[in-house]
């Protein structure tokens, strides 16, 4: 019998993979392949997935790079929809209107700018081509406003100009007449560029469930605006203030007393009000512990800076004094110029329920900070406080008026992010509301219905429901919110929520391919949902166990008694959902408590009960609990009765649907409304309920299995008591499959009464609706390699996972498999389509998940931070370990073996005796102990104790020093004596697999041999005092009383091990540590490989021929099949090398071990932080897959304990069996008898061991080692690339047509021109090219127009104009015409500017010694010298050299004081505040956006690790290479071409040979192979041939890197520092290059194993020869399973 077994080792960014062949009638195991499959990512992504972090796809990257994209293109579609609308009311200029395309080339509206062009509207061009202002009417009517309130603005420069106000003004001065004056009469041409202003900025609108606040655990925190109703003054300094609900001011938030000198709060403010309530586990809300905390950004003169003389570290804390009184602490390393100037501030402040100030904490309940860019919601307030209290006092709208005022009262205001910060979109409609109603009289067209019927017809030609829906309405609506004001509701991402496995559409579809016919499966229920909720809690109910901690009975403690049958009954069942129906979660103690009160005789508690969840918590019902807590917090309000079943649910599915806030506010109102009517509950209520519920934030995406249709039909069956209903039951009973029915009496054991179907499991209910029970879904039988290409093109989700990381594996997982069976499977023929035909391969497919796979992110949290503290740990334990190894010079500080004898030592006796004498005497519980006995053991021979030796020094600590079966004290002479003493496993090895420190003690080994296949408990107690002769007590012993034995263990151990040693039987906790996973992923990896080895009868998702195994599994058999042995053997000639090169044996030696000299593998101490030998070869991915296929089902039930499930004679023979059949002895360390697993497929029966014989390829042999080697060495590691670079355009979009939406296909797709481009194309930063009067030089006519410098001469640019333009001359006809007349010119030297990320704050990150050349960069000379001039008050000389303050000179404060003084600063000369700057740079190699148009004048430069592909060309032996930029690369392969140059564009003579991409592979042929090419045979290159494949790791110029094809990660890896801190160092290597003077040598320090003297760099140039890669190499092409052919 033949079986082909696939092993697949699955991690975070490898497959490693083998496919076997077991021939168990001719006794052959044969390799027949095996790979590792890497795929690319980096550390960092690799490090954030296995510490739990989310990692973010491909996909989600370049979705947050579009979304500003997408925000300008929904930007300029309302603009082109404007532009339509204006043109209709003829109110667009002529220019302007001029430039745009109303009309595209298939007659359809368009209102796009014409290509080139982009218009200004309030600027045309005059006569001589220069622009002009449209609006100079309106701009003098405001200049007067200016020059009558400051008319030193306006004088005359030297050129004879006069000053000017900035023209963008005169649209606030429009904007503000408009709103302010109903007799304002504005142009129709003022009217349009305002209306266009308002698509620039046009508010913030909130969708409820974002920036809601976190809730704490016994707290419920909500958050309103509160308005200011009323200010009273009560006394000196205080103030009464009154708050109304923002959103409904009948609501009164709160009345608090603000304690202040000076008033500062005024009617109409708005301000933010917390509420937080506590409560107890109850839910009960305790009204005096209330807290209110008033939170706003105010604007305060500081009266006072104080120096406290208090430092933390560097700086000085400072007290501030506010105008109000208030005192706030600042530190800094100088003292604060805030005197006397304003600020703005947050406070905080925190009142109880009667509005006094709560002066608890440093602050005194009052805290008061600096304002940062994520209090932008205080902000907002702040700006729309202003807002309101403006508009109130001057009776106006919006924002435009405030503007103006503002710039009026100080001309150097900054609007943008200063005056005006984030606000309400509500501002901004009322003003465009208020214009265009008082435009109406002067603009008639604006009323008029057939130009308003037109519009919508132009906007929406085919939407005839919409045209209807606003049919009735006017321009002002259709401009304010169809266009401008409009917002679309966000996606539903519906497609991305899971499919209910079992429930369908009642409709069909059609298959647009196909034709055929076909239902959609049901959506997933949200976890929100009421019935998901109870769903929840019945199972919970039905899952939980009350478990007794110990229990007396017949005089035995028996350990952990399931006692949930006797507390748990239905009745109780009934209470207890109904007191965790109120609860958010529930706590073991809570549940303990419940009953505690039920059964007041028993004394429940978590002392002696507790429950079988390994979680702290488990849900209950947080939905109706946050009901229940928004309904307590009112006084008087019956709860209970509001809250019904069905109120619960219409309240929950108006918050789950609801997300826009002016249908949120509108429907709370009627929904509760509604909600009291039904319940008849008072209306009195209403106000105080809809602003409790007014500030709920939402629900976050997170959904269950099943549909909530599958769950309605299921709850009737999980229900129980007075919540089950048998008229819901009957109804499906009678139409369930008797057999299916009978399956379910007999797993839940009941008698097939229809009272008898309640509480039942999830499966069983399943089974009753359905017919059948599947946790993932229908299973499917794939019977070729297409059925798993099928599955991924049509069925597999993309991001179905939620996890990029282990999809991607997945995804690569089924290719692989794929790629497989097709090649090693048989082909039979062929189908219709041409298509090859394979037979069946695999038999059996047995899977790995690496435990970052396997877990959830939660579990890889806990165990990253774990890590990390036991890192911390290893890292005190060999600084100690440096200093004992002073005085032991045997100490290897590094050793992972000595760490752990360390920690012990610290961790116990050592660390209390340390300054005591050798003769101290220390009394134990059977004897005593001196210091020098202890010594004896930890320091005489500390480096050479083994490692079983230091488990016994470890377990005596841990069990004080006794044998747990005598009592007696073991000396720590008789420790180490085998033949006295024992290593002994409390779980008996025969009955269960547990190596676990807790499951061992050290005992006599008589005693030990006595206790046979007992657990210590058992054995105790069958003993009965049994006398037993002890060679350590040189007499009989008698065995401890089963009373002295328990109060021995619960004196000497505590957890686990107390728990194991009382234990009677093995409690089935530990005899099943199987990979049960029940993590969604591994069920997914389960099921999709399961398809391919399914047999007909199989129902499962999981299949009988898939096999899951795990890492310990694993890690056992590699031990025991000595395959460690082979892979030091594979990998040792790195360390060879190495040694080689250092002249050392730094990197290993050889050893003779049982007679043979062996290469023992070694990194010097210095180097191995993080050192694994098995992680720097990617093909340990392939070993490992090679033992997971060779493993079978015995050997993971032996190993994972399955048979041990039950004490019975029967399970002990079963394990005794498996044992003998696996496993055979042999001598090993110290002549001790010792077990192993006997190599692959072999068995022992009676007769003897069935030898197998082990094959790969022509390679035969009786030793499984050697073959395993053999095949490892002739396997490369394959890598998937990321080679795409574009990708065809492929589009569609619903189209409404005939009242139907149609899914249409855009056209023109398949035109080469149309891809998407998949990498950026250049960094975000733009630039604008300038002209710098500093930066002229002097070239020819000739250079200075073919490389279009721009020329200083403005007559000369006149008159080659003329000569192109009139003349229609070429640049060569100019140059030969203007040649010898201008031989030179002046040119400006090629220099861009911008203003991108130039904030003058970030200039606080640029060091001292860089500072001025920053500054001289700036393109305004001007403003260079007011920096300087700033700089100079930042300066300190140090040694003759002069030192800036950056940081604080370039601080907030540190540009205040500049702007503050930037009159001083500018020689006495007005200057505008500075706060952004704009800084030059050399054009160099950036480049335009697009050649033609506004962008043709943006220059940007290369993204970085964008040039993706490598060019090698050849002329003869000669090479030469090119590395083309991404957009060369991008349009080659457009046009259908290789993406580097078909001839080098340097040096016509040299041809392209071929291109390499990062990940690929080339061979270095020997001189030999070089003049005989027939010598290498791709298809069957040797260990050496093989030995001399890398891989391509990037370029630059001429420089070519590359690694050895399976390295993964190097041997010694360390930077210079390090280097140089390593006594007695050796690390260095000779470099010999041959030269002209003849041989070069030169000692180098060794940093890297592959890069060797450069620094960081795991590439090289060379072979490990020292050969040069690039000058011979040959491409080659290998696929996914590592077969190499030549490229």
């Amino acid at each position: 019998m033949t079986k082909n077994i696939l092993g697949l080792d699955l991690g975070t960014n490898s497959i490693g993979w083998a496919l076997v062949e077991i021939d168990h009638d001719n006794k052959i195991v044969k390799i027949l392949g095996l790979g590792s499959r890497i795929l690319t990512m980096d550390a960092a992504e690799v490090a954030k997935f296995e510490s739990g972090a989310k990692t973010e796809s491909g996909a989600s990257k370049r979705t947050s790079l579009r979304s500003p994209r997408k925000l300008n293109e929904r930007y300029l579609l309302r603009r082109d929809r404007l532009h339509c609308i204006l043109n209709l009311l003829d109110s667009l200029p002529e220019h302007y209107k001029l430039s745009i395309e109303f009309e595209n080339e298939k007659g359809k509206r368009n209102g796009k700018f014409k290509k080139g062009t982009e218009g200004k509207l309030a600027y045309y061009k005059d006569d001589n081509g220069r622009f002009q202002f449209l609006f100079k009417d309106a701009y003098n009517q405001m200049e007067n406003d200016f020059r009558n309130k400051y008319p030193e603005m306006f004088y005359h420069r030297k050129n004879g100009n006069e000053t000017k106000i900035p023209y963008d003004w005169t649209l606030y001065y429009l904007r503000h007449k408009a709103v302010t004056d109903k007799d304002f009469e504005l142009t129709k041409e003022q009217l349009a560029w305002i209306t266009l202003s308002f698509n620039q900025k046009r508010g913030y609108e909130k969708v409820i469930g974002q920036d809601e606040k976190v809730q704490k655990e016994g707290e419920l925190i909500d958050s309103f605006v509160g308005k200011v109703r009323e200010v009273n003054k009560l006394e000196e300094d205080a103030y009464q203030i009154i708050l109304v609900d923002n959103n409904n001011e009948e609501v009164e938030l709160f009345k608090y007393k603000e304690e202040t000198k000076i008033a500062i709060t005024k009617v109409g403010d708005l301000k933010e009000v917390e509420i937080i309530s506590k409560y107890d586990d109850e839910g009960t809300i305790d009204f005096k512990k209330t807290e209110y905390i008033i939170n706003e950004v105010r604007e305060f003169i500081i009266t006072d800076v104080r120096n406290t003389g208090r430092k933390i570290k560097e700086n000085f804390i400072f007290e501030v004094e506010l105008e109000t009184g208030w005192v706030k602490e600042q530190q800094s390393k100088f003292t604060p110029k805030w005197k006397d100037s304003k600020r703005d501030f947050i406070i905080k402040t925190k009142y109880d329920e009667n509005g006094i100030r709560i002066p608890k904490g440093a602050d005194k309940g009052r805290n008061i900070n600096i304002p940062k860019e994520e209090d932008w919601t205080l902000m907002k307030l702040k700006t729309e406080t202003s807002l309101t209290s403006f508009n109130t006092k001057n009776n106006t709208k919006g924002i435009a008026s405030y503007v103006y005022y503002n710039l009026l009262q100080n001309p150097r205001q900054k609007i943008k992010a200063d005056l005006i910060t984030v606000i309400e979109r509500d501002y901004y409609r009322e003003e465009l509301d208020l214009i265009y109603k008082n435009q109406e009289r002067f603009h008639p067209e604006l009323g008029n219905r057939d130009l308003y019927e037109q519009a919508i017809q132009l906007l929406y030609p085919n939407n005839l429901n919409h045209q209807k829906t606003i049919k009735d309405l006017d321009f002002n609506h259709l401009i304010k919110e169809d266009i401008l004001l409009y917002q679309r509701d966000l996606k539903s991402k519906k497609s991305l929520i899971a499919n209910c496995i079992y429930e369908k559409e009642n409709f069909e579809r059609t298959d647009e391919k196909t034709g055929k016919k076909y239902k959609n499966p049901l959506k997933a229920i949200h976890k929100a949902n009421p019935l998901y909720q109870e769903f929840r809690l019945w199972q919970f109910i039905k899952r939980l166990k009350i478990i007794k901690k110990e229990e007396i009975v017949n005089e035995e403690i028996k350990l952990n008694v399931d006692v949930t049958s006797q507390l748990l009954t239905n009745e109780l069942k009934e209470d207890l959902y109904a007191f965790l129906n109120d609860k958010e979660n529930v706590t073991e103690k809570d549940i303990l408590g419940f009953l505690n009160k039920k059964y007041k005789d028993l004394d429940i508690s978590t002392e002696n009960y507790k429950w079988n969840f390994t979680s702290e918590k488990e849900p209950c019902n947080p939905t109706r609990y946050n009901f229940i807590l928004r309904t307590k917090r009112i006084k008087g309000f019956d709860y209970r009765t509001f809250l019904t079943s069905e109120n619960e649910y219409n309240l929950w599915h108006f918050f789950y649907s609801v997300k826009k806030k002016d249908e949120f506010n509108k429907g709370l109102n009627n929904v509760i409304s509604r909600l009291l009517d039904k319940t008849g509950l008072p209306k009195e209520f209403q106000s105080e309920l809809v602003k409790n519920f007014s500030s709920f934030g939402g629900y976050t995406n997170d959904y269950g299995t099943y549909s909530e249709k599958a769950i309605k039909k299921m709850l009737p069956f999980l229900r129980l008591g007075k919540y089950w209903n048998s008229d819901d039951i009957e109804n499906i009973l009678s139409k369930s499959n008797q057999e299916i029915k009978q399956k379910v009496l007999d797993k839940e054991e009941i008698n097939g009464e229809v009272k008898d179907f309640q509480g039942l499991w999830v499966s069983s209910a399943c089974y009753l609706v359905y017919g059948r029970y599947s946790e993932v879904g229908e299973v499917q039988f794939w019977q070729s390699p297409y059925d798993i290409d099928n599955y991924l093109k049509n069925e597999f989700k993309q991001h179905s996972l939620n996890n990029p990381t282990v999809e991607k594996i997945l995804v690569e997982t089924l290719h692989v498999v794929k790629d497989i069976w097709k090649y090693y499977g048989e082909e039979i023929g062929k189908d219709e389509e041409g298509k090859i035909i394979y037979n069946k391969l695999f038999d059996r497919i047995h899977i790995e998940l690496g435990r970052e796979m396997k877990k959830n992110n939660k579990q890889k949290e806990r165990d990253d931070k774990q890590n990390k503290e036991n890192r911390k740990a290893n890292e005190r334990i060999v600084e100690l370990l440096r200093e004992l190894k002073q005085s032991n010079s045997s100490l290897q500080e590094k050793s992972p073996f000595q760490q752990e004898k360390l920690r012990i030592l610290e961790e116990s006796l050592l660390s209390s005796i340390e300054y005591d004498k050798d003769n101290t005497e220390y009394q134990l519980s059977n004897g005593k102990i001196t210091k020098k006995e202890i010594k004896d053991i930890t320091s005489k021979e500390f480096s050479k104790i083994s490692r079983s030796d230091f488990e016994r020094y470890k377990l005596w600590l841990d069990q004080r020093y006794q044998s747990p079966y005598s009592g007696r004290f073991i000396k720590l002479s008789d420790l180490f004596d085998r033949k006295k003493y024992e290593i002994e496993h409390i779980f008996p090895q025969e009955r269960i697999t547990l190596n676990a420190l807790y499951n061992k003690v050290i005992c006599e080994t008589e005693i030990n041999k006595e206790k046979k296949a007992f657990t210590g408990y058992s054995f105790i107690s069958n003993a009965k005092s049994k006398k037993v002769f002890c060679s350590a007590h040189d007499s009989e012993v008698e065995i401890i009383a089963i009373k002295d034995y328990e109060d021995l263990v619960n004196n000497n151990f505590s957890g686990r091990k107390r728990e194991i040693l009382l234990s009677k039987e093995i409690p089935e906790e530990f005899t099943n540590s199987q990979l049960n996973n029940s993590q969604y992923i591994s069920k997914m990896a389960m099921k999709l490989l399961s398809n391919i080895v399914r047999e007909k009868d199989e129902d499962t998702f999981r299949s009988k021929n898939v096999l899951a195994t795990n890492g310990t599994i694993t890690t056992t058999l590699k031990r025991h099949w000595q395959l460690n042995d082979a892979w030091n053997e594979i990998i040792s000639p790195r360390f060879k090398r190495l040694n080689a090169l250092t002249n050392t044996n730094l990197f290993g030696d050889y050893r003779e071990i049982n007679g043979h000299q062996v290469f023992i593998n070694t990194v010097p101490e210095e180097t191995s932080k993080n050192f694994d030998s098995k992680r720097i070869d990617h093909r340990h991915h392939a070993l490992d897959a090679l033992i997971i296929a060779l493993t079978t089902e015995n050997h993971v039930n032996y190993l994972n304990n399955i048979s041990s499930q039950e004490s019975s004679e029967e399970k002990l023979n079963t394990r005794k069996a498996i044992k003998f059949q696996l496993t055979n002895s042999r001598r090993g360390f110290n002549d001790e008898k010792e077990w192993y697993f006997l190599p692959p497929a072999q068995i022992k029966s009676k007769d003897g061991i069935d030898e197998f014989e082990y094959q790969f390829k022509d390679f035969k042999s009786k030793v499984f080692k050697d073959i395993a080697q053999n095949a490892l060495e002739n396997t490369i590691a394959s890598f998937k690339q990321k080679n795409r670079v574009i990708r065809q355009r492929w589009n569609k979009y619903l189209k409404s047509e005939d009242e139907k939406l149609n899914i249409i296909k855009q056209e023109n797709l398949k035109q080469p021109v149309n891809y998407n481009v998949r990498k950026r194309l250049h960094e975000d930063k733009f630039y604008g090219k300038v002209k710098l009067q500093n930066k002229i030089t002097t070239l020819s006519l000739e250079k200075a127009l073919i490389e279009k410098y721009d020329l200083v001469d403005d007559e000369l640019v006149k008159e080659i104009d003329v000569l192109k333009n009139n003349d229609g001359k070429s640049v060569k006809e100019i140059i030969e015409l203007l040649n010898n007349k201008y031989a030179k010119v002046s040119v400006y030297e090629k220099f861009v500017a911008t203003r991108f990320g130039n904030n003058l704050e970030s200039f606080s990150q640029i060091p001292s010694d860089k500072i001025i050349k920053v500054i001289q960069s700036i393109t305004d000379t001007g403003i260079q010298k007011i920096l300087e001039n700033h700089l100079d008050n930042y300066k300190e000389v140090i040694n003759d050299k002069p030192k800036f303050d950056t940081e604080n000179a370039f601080s907030s404060d540190g540009i205040k004081e500049l702007n503050k003084n930037i009159i001083e600063l500018n020689n006495g000369k007005f200057h505008h505040p500075i706060y952004k700057v704009r800084t030059s740079d050399a054009m160099g190699t950036k480049f335009s956006v697009s050649e033609e148009g506004q962008k043709s004048t943006k220059f940007v430069v290369t993204a970085a690790g964008s040039n993706s592909f490598c060019g090698f060309y050849q002329n003869g032996i000669e090479r030469k290479f090119y590395i083309p930029t991404l957009r060369e690369s991008v349009e080659s392969l457009k046009q259908g071409f290789e993406p580097c140059p078909a001839i080098h564009p340097e040096d016509s003579d040299f041809k392209l040979l071929f291109v390499l991409n990062p990940s690929d592979f080339v061979y270095v042929p020997t001189e030999e192979e070089r003049e005989n090419s027939i010598l290498i045979d791709f298809n069957n290159l040797n260990k050496e041939q093989m030995n001399r494949i890398y891989k391509f790791t990037d370029g630059s110029g001429t420089t070519m890197n590359f690694v050895p094809a399976n390295i993964s990660n190097p041997i010694i890896d360390i930077k210079a520092e390090e280097h140089k801190k390593i006594k007695d160092n050796l690390l260095f290597w000779e470099e010999i290059n041959e030269t002209k003077k003849g041989i070069v040598k030169k000692i180098k320090p060794l940093f890297n194993e592959v890069g060797l003297g450069s620094e960081n760099k795991t590439k090289s140039q060379n072979t490990s020869n020292r050969e040069q890669i690039k000058s011979s190499c040959l491409k080659l092409k290998v696929d996914r399973l590592g077969n190499i052919s030549k490229a």
